[in-house]
């Protein structure tokens, strides 16, 4: 039922979130295969490690917190609709002058989003996040001329 799909997108979503961040736990791009599909999500949020996590640093505490879920699934494909908010994280850097430095690096304000999710062998990755427009407001004027 909706209440077991929910506690599924849960779960998933916890376990997708566990290895996007041990990639950038251990600046290791590669990992971030085990989140999404092959294509253009993968390759950008492995730009936004590399980018972001400089050589001889690693960030932790990488996680987004999920609310109010509407899942939909779909055979092999669910489509999760959520309040998403990325985690305040810290970026913690070796330093060959003693203690490694340790920065706090801000989170990002709740927004809904739209994820699609597609089965890959025993699990889900992530093959699409889009802003979620909302449900179609009926009170809205016809739009034309």
């Amino acid at each position: 039922g909706p209440g077991g799909d929910m506690a599924d997108a849960s779960a998933v979503l916890a376990g997708l979130d566990a290895r996007r961040e041990n990639a950038f736990a251990t600046r290791d791009p590669g990992a971030l295969a085990g989140v999404y599909v092959s294509g253009e999500l993968l390759r950008a949020d492995a730009a936004v490690l590399e980018h972001t996590v400089p050589a001889g640093c690693v960030l932790v505490g990488v996680a987004n917190t999920y609310r109010d879920l509407q899942v939909t699934a779909d055979g092999e494909r669910l489509v999760i609709r959520a309040e998403v908010r990325l985690q305040p994280s810290r970026l913690r850097c070796a330093t060959a002058a003693g203690p490694a430095a340790d920065e706090p690096v801000p989170g990002s304000a709740a927004a809904p989003m739209l994820l699609t999710l597609l089965r890959a062998g025993s699990g889900y990755r992530i093959a699409a996040i889009t802003p979620d427009p909302g449900p179609a407001r009926s009170d809205r004027p016809p739009a034309g001329p």
